[in-house]
C-alpha cells in the first residue's frame, strides 16, 4: 500500500483468512506484487488471526482519500467464509464507511486464471531439478 492513491482509481484489498504465527507467505507480499502489476493501490486484510481486519483497512484507505475499494476474496472454494463471513465483513465495512464504495470481486475460485497459474507453477516445478 506504499503508492499514493490516485483518487480516480479503485484500491484493491486482498482479503484472506489469516494465519497464526505467520508461517505461510504473507498476503501483504502478494498485494505488493499485484500493486506493481496493476499500478493500483493494493493492500491486504484478514478475516481472523491477523490484522488489519477489512474494516480497519478500508478506514486506512478512506483516510488516504480512496473512495472506491474492490475486495478480492482470496479463497479457492465456496464455504462458510465466502457465504457468511465475507458478506458480513463487507456490510460492516460499508456501514462504517458510507462515503466509500466497497465492491466484492469474485473469489479466486475455479476460473481460467487460477488454472493457468496452477499449470504454470506445476510446469515450472517439473522443469526444475528435484531436490
Amino acid at each position: 500500500m506504499e503508492r499514493t492513491p490516485n483518487l480516480q482509481d479503485p484500491a484493491l484489498v486482498l482479503l484472506g483468512h489469516g494465519v497464526r504465527g505467520r508461517s505461510a507467505p504473507s498476503l501483504g507480499a502478494v498485494a505488493a506484487q499485484v500493486a506493481l502489476r496493476t499500478g493500483l493501490t493494493c493492500a491486504d486484510a484478514y478475516l481472523s488471526a491477523e490484522t488489519p481486519a477489512l474494516c480497519e483497512r478500508v478506514a486506512q484507505l478512506a483516510t488516504a482519500g480512496v473512495r472506491k475499494v474492490v475486495v478480492v476474496p482470496m479463497f479457492l472454494s465456496v464455504g462458510t467464509h465466502l457465504t457468511t463471513d465475507v458478506p458480513f465483513e463487507l456490510e460492516r465495512a460499508r456501514g462504517a464507511h458510507p462515503g466509500v464504495e466497497i465492491l466484492a470481486a469474485p473469489h479466486l475460485g475455479e476460473g481460467e486464471g487460477l488454472a493457468a497459474l496452477t499449470a504454470a507453477q506445476a510446469l515450472d516445478f517439473i522443469g526444475s531439478p528435484v531436490l
